[in-house]
């Protein structure tokens, strides 16, 4: 059995300040897929409902499903 997604993450703080945060997501593309665009968007920013929000936003907007695996997005979320 296998997972139809998954979230890898790393997140660094400084107090509850985000100084680093690494993501990549597994069996959404061939290959992981790290997520930079968000990873930037949480850099120096409390880990707050609205900063996670902006974030998920963020990965669903550029991602590119395809005809059978659109239902992906919804779990990634």
């Amino acid at each position: 059995m296998f997972a139809l997604a998954s979230v890898a993450a790393q997140i660094d703080f400084d107090g509850d300040v985000v100084i680093r945060a690494q993501i990549v997501l597994g069996g959404v593309a061939p290959k992981p897929w790290r997520v930079l665009e968000a990873e930037a968007i949480l850099q120096n920013e409390q880990l707050d409902d609205f900063t996670i929000n902006r974030t998920v936003e963020t990965i669903t907007a550029s991602s590119q499903p395809l005809q059978y695996n659109r239902y992906k997005i919804a779990l990634i979320k």
